[in-house]
């Protein structure tokens, strides 16, 4: 056995566990062409399920755009696109209107075609903002 393997497999295990930030790590899902049309997440972590409200077997099983169909007009697929293809890391904010969360989300490429994202609920600094406009 792999002494260093097994550390960053416990190292990343443990960062999954303990985090308080959601974490989940997509693959691009491409057409014949190569073109990305989807992804889907392989891995994720109980704080992700818990800020999108979406269960762990449907995050799972089911495509990004299948849990958030609006992902396209928002721009957070674009968005997860651009890293997967030119491994550029990124920061952008996400409102998922089916749970009704604002996200501010880190996204990095993880190997050739995974997106490792992470993303921490900002719903109450949002509200408090939109409080101050109005």
């Amino acid at each position: 056995m792999n002494t260093s393997t097994s550390s960053a497999d416990l190292l990343l295990d443990s960062v999954f566990r303990t985090s308080h930030h959601g974490i989940v790590v997509c693959r691009a899902l491409r057409d014949p062409a190569g073109h990305i049309i989807d992804f889907q997440v392989i891995r994720c972590n109980e704080r992700a399920t818990e800020i999108v409200r979406v269960p762990r077997e449907r995050m799972l099983t089911e495509t990004m755009l299948t849990v958030d169909p609006e992902g396209i007009n928002s721009g957070i697929f674009v968005t997860y696109c651009q890293v997967a293809e030119t491994g550029l890391p990124m920061h952008i904010e996400h409102y998922y209107a089916e749970a009704g969360v604002w996200m501010t989300q880190s996204l990095a490429r993880s190997g050739d075609d995974d997106v490792l994202a992470s993303w921490i609920d900002i719903t109450s600094q949002k509200r408090a903002e939109q409080e101050k406009v109005h």
